[in-house]
């Protein structure tokens, strides 16, 4: 079934591979316009001009652009987001999807600095970006919010178990925005992936076998 996004802009953290790059490819599709961001340039770039190369295939209307960003850094965030929002406008639908997973054995023997990257850049980054594109959406009476999260929020493991507690944080803020977001025609809705092969699940797993 075909959706038609004309017209409507997409602002996608995570955006230049993996997950964040699929849902980049089916926005512009459908028409939309959209702002990927991620921390590497090299393949925001490609991934700029692969879409771009779509939209000229499919819609001519739909604007790309791509912004470096540490979405684990506040300053950042906000900075990226207001750029985004000076040069494609108000943001339609916001793609929380950026946080990488970071192992760490047994709870003794996980780092805290793996618990403040994890809950930073996937429960607080998620927020926080949802709380930027709030104030506009609530003045439209549209919007949509989807938060990437995985099925570890619900069963967590021993393995990335700072992933899973931030993952659940993300599914408590989603139901949180979806109440409040109802009154203003705001969606929220939070994708639980399991195992993909991304990039990221081969940088984690080099051994076919073990993913």
């Amino acid at each position: 079934m075909e959706c038609s996004l004309l017209g409507r802009k997409a602002f996608i953290t995570g955006g230049s591979s993996g997950t964040g790059l699929a849902m980049a490819r089916e926005f512009v599709r459908s028409g939309a316009s959209v702002a990927i961001v991620a921390r590497g340039q090299e393949n925001l770039d490609k991934a700029k001009a692969e879409l771009l190369k779509l939209a000229a295939a499919h819609v001519k209307t739909a604007k790309v652009f791509a912004y470096s960003c540490d979405v684990g850094v506040a300053a950042q965030r906000a900075a990226t987001y207001a750029k985004a929002r000076q040069e494609l406008g108000v943001i339609d639908i916001l793609c929380n999807n950026a946080g990488e997973s970071r192992s760490g054995g047994t709870f003794e023997n996980i780092p805290e600095e793996n618990w403040r990257l994890d809950l930073e850049t996937k429960t607080v980054a998620h927020m926080h970006f949802s709380r930027l594109c709030w104030d506009d959406m609530k003045a439209q009476k549209r919007g949509v919010i989807l938060n990437t999260g995985a099925i570890s929020a619900k069963a967590g493991r021993l393995a990335a178990m700072p992933t899973s507690v931030a993952r659940a944080g993300v599914m408590a803020l989603t139901k949180g925005l979806a109440f409040d977001g109802g009154q203003y025609n705001i969606r929220a809705n939070a994708l639980l992936i399991g195992n993909l092969e991304t990039g990221q699940t081969v940088r984690h797993y080099p051994n076919e076998e073990e993913r």
